[in-house]
């Protein structure tokens, strides 16, 4: 008895595999690649305006990190060559 249902259990993930496959494929693209899931949505269905255009905001969180990292340096930097004190 045992024996059956274990080969019962084998057969079933066994036979399972493709569609589990299918399943983790389809669950990678969408956390992973989120932005060519959302590309694909018809305008008009979920937004009124136009597609999200994630270039668009790629480019402005690299900007703005980019002027803080900028900010960052520069009152390190004159706290410790002009106010002479480094604070940690």
């Amino acid at each position: 008895m045992t024996d059956m249902l274990v080969e019962l259990i084998q057969n079933f993930i066994g036979g399972s595999e493709s569609t589990l496959n299918s399943l983790f494929n389809g669950m990678l693209n969408l956390v992973f690649f989120i932005e060519r899931e959302l590309m694909y949505i018809p305008e008009g269905t979920m937004f009124v305006k136009a597609r999200i255009d994630f270039n668009q905001i790629y480019q402005i969180v690299f900007n703005f990190a980019t002027s803080l990292l900028v900010i960052v340096f520069i009152t390190k930097a004159i706290k410790t060559y002009f106010l002479m004190r480094e604070r940690r």
